[in-house]
């Protein structure tokens, strides 16, 4: 009959529904009018857990390897995501060695494009050095005062990126 079908369609859709959004195939009922989940098995603490911890591991599954500059917004989601967790789910996350390196990775990763930038703002400048330099030689300067002081000695003269008098206008006010 078609009350029947109507039921039988309304229970195919609950178990989609469940499965969709990881209910499991517990205990339920069907609202005909509405259709909605009125009742399922409440998971346990730690199935609960278990369950937030295993979204973070997927949020870090997701990182694509290698790591680049663009990894960088999935890398500060699965951060993010694990350090919302409690103590207790935080212990099951079982990738958290992947998502430190994949942190480690973007850190370096950025530090060498600073320092790329910066020297391409230093080779910028130009020879010779005039008053015209004066913009440039601030952008070089900026760029150059917020690296780290490791990062600095990347732009030295012994790499050969800089010429003695770029680097010399760097380093004074003009």
């Amino acid at each position: 009959t078609a009350a029947n079908d109507r039921d039988f369609s309304a229970y195919r859709f609950m178990i989609k529904y469940n499965a969709a959004n990881n209910l499991g195939d517990g205990d339920f009922r069907v609202k005909l009018k509405n259709v909605v989940l009125t009742s399922y098995e409440k998971p346990t603490t730690e199935e609960w857990n278990q369950q937030k911890a295993q979204e973070v591991d997927a949020l870090i599954d997701a990182i694509k390897t290698p790591v680049t500059l663009e990894s960088e917004a999935s890398i500060t989601v699965a951060r993010s995501a694990y350090d919302a967790l409690k103590s207790a789910q935080k212990a099951l996350v079982t990738k958290l060695d992947a998502l430190t390196a994949a942190e480690t990775t973007l850190a370096g990763l950025k530090s060498d494009a600073a320092v790329a930038n910066t020297i391409k703002l230093i080779n910028d400048i130009g020879t010779p050095i005039t008053l015209e330099s004066g913009s440039v030689i601030k952008a070089a300067r900026a760029a150059y005062n917020a690296l780290t002081a490791a990062e600095q000695a990347n732009t030295a003269l012994a790499n050969g990126d800089i010429s003695q008098e770029q680097y010399d206008a760097l380093q004074r006010e003009i």
